[in-house]
């Protein structure tokens, strides 16, 4: 097994690109998100775009309706404006120009110059709800650079194994497995088990694409901590190769600067397997 230490709309593309630039295996995506009470998100609407041209303004509308009742009813769409302007590797250079319209009166607008890697996203907007009358803490949207996958991957499966394993003082361990499955390049979330240490909670969950290449698999993982006390979030992402059958250790960076802080003395670590799914 090896051990590896963390250091700290739907727009697919099919891009025209200057010299020397490629984007067959990338793809620029816009969401619409529903923010839950305690934090999380979940995407409910997306657009595409057929083509990706590099200095070719595009522009598509996500429109989400907040039902009659203790909200109230509100019609609101999202205008953006996407414009590529480079495509390195994995990466897409564009800038993004937004309006938010609410009840067909537009209320908001911004621009950002953003340069993204593969399943990476940056929230845009959000507009902030009351989780106590809502149901959901806001409304949010998104923009994201995910692989698009080639024609030969596109209906194959990869089946993950994913732990949460904590040494303990005695030298054993205990951990969480998750078995995860999903096709070839596509963004996949993980949640484990909420963990307590002296009144404080600690989730530890993320997300995790898996590339197909010759002989093995290349795994992107990106987990992420929040502990409950001020709600910090710190994510932290590494690259493996895996071949079939082999598992990998990835160390998690310690919390805090004393043994006084909670989950100081614990140590924890992300253990992966990954192979094609039979």
């Amino acid at each position: 097994m090896k051990t590896t230490l963390f250091v700290a709309l739907a727009f697919i593309a099919t891009a025209t690109t200057a010299a020397g630039q490629s984007a067959t295996d990338v793809q620029v995506s816009i969401y619409g998100l529903a923010i839950g009470a305690t934090g999380g998100e979940q995407r409910i609407q997306g657009r595409f775009l057929p083509t990706l041209e590099i200095d070719t303004p595009m522009v598509r509308t996500i429109e989400i309706e907040d039902k009659a009742g203790p909200c109230g009813s509100v019609q609101r769409d999202w205008s953006t404006e996407v414009t590529p302007h480079r495509v390195a590797k994995n990466a897409v250079t564009f800038h993004v120009h937004w309006t938010r319209v609410e009840d067909s009166r537009p209320s908001r607008s911004g621009d950002m110059d953003l340069t993204l890697q593969a399943g990476e996203t940056a929230t845009l907007d959000v507009v902030p709800l009351s989780p106590a009358a809502c149901g959901i803490a806001g409304r949010a949207l998104q923009v994201a650079v995910e692989y698009l996958p080639p024609f030969s991957a596109a209906q194959r499966l990869v089946a993950t194994d994913v732990w949460l394993v904590e040494r303990l003082p005695d030298g054993t361990e205990r951990s969480e497995a998750l078995a995860l499955q999903a096709p070839y390049y596509q963004s996949t979330p993980f949640y484990f088990k909420r963990l307590t240490d002296r009144n404080t909670a600690l989730d530890v969950f993320g997300s995790l694409i898996v590339l197909r290449r010759e002989g093995y698999n290349e795994v992107k993982i990106r987990p992420s901590r929040r502990l409950s006390a001020g709600g910090i979030i710190t994510a932290i992402e590494s690259t493996v190769q895996l071949k079939p059958g082999e598992v990998v250790s990835l160390e998690l960076p310690k919390f805090g600067q004393s043994a006084t802080d909670p989950f100081f003395t614990r140590s924890f670590s992300i253990r992966i397997r990954s192979q094609e799914a039979k």
